[in-house]
C-alpha cells in the first residue's frame, strides 16, 4: 500500500473512535452562556493526580477537546471551548497546567496555538469574536514564550516554570537545569502557528532557533532516538527514549518543515519515524521496553499514528501508523461507551481519553485529501 492508501484507511478508523469519544464528552460539557468546558472528573479519574470539578480546566486540555470538534466541523462547540481557553490564559500570556499541580508549561502553549491554527481553518464558520480572540491570545502567548528561553542556553526552552498565582505548589522538577527535548518542538509549533495567525513571518525564524539543538541531540545517546531529557550542564541523559515523546517531538517539528524545509531536518524526521515504525509490530502492538514514561505503558498511545499522518510526505511511517490505529480500534475501544481501554482491559484515565481526542482529530485533519 502507498502512503495515500494508508491515510485513506486511517480516516474511517479515526472517525469511528473520535465519534465515540465526542459522543461521550458532548453531553458532559458544562456551559455558561457562550462558553463551555469539560469539568475535571467527567471521565475516569487519574488517582495519582487528584482534581476537583470546581477547578476550571486548563486551556491546554480544553483545546485538546476543542480540536475534536474542529475536526468534526462543529464550529459552535469548538468556539465555546476556545472562549473558555481564552479566559484561562494568564495576564502575562502564560498557560497553566493545573491537573493535580500548578505550573506554567510550554507544551500547553504549543498545543493551544496548534488548536488555534486548525480552528482558523474553519473560516467564517468560526464566530468573529473567536477569530479575533485567537489573534489577541496568540500575541500575548508569544510575548510570554519569548521570556522562556533558557538564559544560559540559547535555542533551548525552559519547558515548565512556577505558576506565580500558586507559589507554594509542588514543583515537578527544576526546569532551569534540564532540557526536556519535546518542549523545544512545542516551542517550534507555537512560533510557526503564531507566524501564520499574526501574519508575522519573522516568527518562523524564532521557531528555527530551536531546530539546531533538536538536530544535534537526535541519536546522541540511543541511535535513532531522542532522549526524553538531559542535564543542561554536561548533556548527560536523565531518562532514555520514549515512544510517546519521540512521536510528539516529530509531530511538532512538522510545522517548521512546512515553513522552511531542509535536508538535515528531513533526515532527522525520517530517522525518528523509522525508529517508531520499528517498535510497532505487525499487529500494531508497541515494544514498551522503549517507553521511559511508565505511566504510558499499556495505554492506547495514538501520538504515533498522529505523527505518521502529519509527516506522510517527508518521513513515511503510515504503515506503522495504520497498524497501531487498527490495533486500538479493534482491541482498545469500548464501542458501547465510546471510551478507550488500556491493554489490561481497564478503562483509560481522563488524561488519556482527552489526549486521544486531539490525536484522533489530527489524524483526521492530516489524512483528508
Amino acid at each position: 500500500m502507498t502512503a495515500t492508501d494508508d491515510l485513506r484507511a486511517m480516516e474511517p478508523l479515526a472517525r469511528r473512535l473520535l465519534d465515540g469519544l465526542l459522543g461521550y464528552i458532548e453531553p458532559r460539557l458544562a456551559w455558561n452562556g457562550d462558553r463551555a468546558w469539560l469539568p475535571y472528573g467527567s471521565l475516569p479519574p487519574l488517582p495519582r493526580l487528584p482534581v476537583s470539578a470546581d477547578t476550571p480546566p486548563s486551556s491546554r486540555l480544553t483545546c485538546d477537546v476543542a480540536m475534536g470538534f474542529v475536526a468534526d466541523g462543529r464550529a459552535d462547540i469548538a468556539a465555546a471551548l476556545l472562549r473558555h481557553a481564552f479566559d484561562r490564559q494568564g495576564a502575562d500570556g502564560r498557560f497553566v497546567w493545573n491537573y493535580g499541580q500548578w505550573e506554567t508549561d510550554q507544551v500547553d502553549l504549543g498545543t493551544v496555538l496548534d488548536t488555534y491554527g486548525w480552528a482558523l481553518a474553519l473560516g467564517d464558520a468560526l464566530p468573529a469574536d473567536v477569530r479575533d480572540g485567537i489573534v489577541r491570545s496568540t500575541r500575548r502567548a508569544i510575548a510570554f514564550l519569548d521570556t522562556m528561553e533558557q538564559p544560559h542556553y540559547p535555542g533551548i526552552i525552559q519547558k515548565r516554570a512556577a505558576d506565580p498565582d500558586h507559589p507554594d505548589a509542588r514543583r515537578s522538577a527544576d526546569y532551569r537545569t534540564i532540557d526536556i527535548l519535546n518542549g523545544n518542538a512545542l516551542a517550534v509549533t507555537a512560533y510557526c502557528r503564531a507566524a501564520a495567525i499574526l501574519d508575522e513571518p519573522r516568527l518562523v525564524e524564532q521557531a528555527a532557533r530551536y531546530e539546531k539543538n533538536l538536530l544535534e541531540r537526535f541519536g546522541a545517546h540511543v541511535e535513532g532516538w531522542w532522549a526524553y531529557n538531559e542535564k543542561l550542564d554536561d548533556r548527560s541523559m536523565l531518562a532514555a527514549e520514549s515512544i510517546l515523546y519521540q512521536a510528539m517531538t516529530a509531530l511538532y517539528l512538522e510545522p517548521l518543515w512546512r515553513c522552511r524545509p531542509g535536508a538535515a531536518l528531513a533526515a532527522v524526521l525520517r530517522g525518528a519515524m523509522a525508529a517508531l515504525a520499528g517498535v510497532t509490530d505487525a499487529d500494531g502492538r508497541l515494544d514498551w521496553s522503549r517507553e521511559t514514561r511508565k505511566d504510558f505503558v499499556g495505554t492506547q498511545l495514538l501520538m504515533l499514528p498522529s505523527a505518521a499522518a502529519a509527516l506522510a510526505d517527508v518521513a513515511d511511517a503510515t504503515g506503522a501508523g495504520l497498524r497501531r490505529l487498527r490495533f486500538v480500534a479493534d482491541r482498545l475501544a469500548d464501542p458501547a461507551a465510546g471510551l478507550l481501554l488500556n491493554e489490561d482491559g481497564t478503562v483509560a484515565d481522563e488524561l488519556r481519553q482527552i489526549w486521544a481526542v486531539s490525536d484522533l482529530a489530527l489524524i483526521l485533519l492530516n489524512s483528508r485529501p
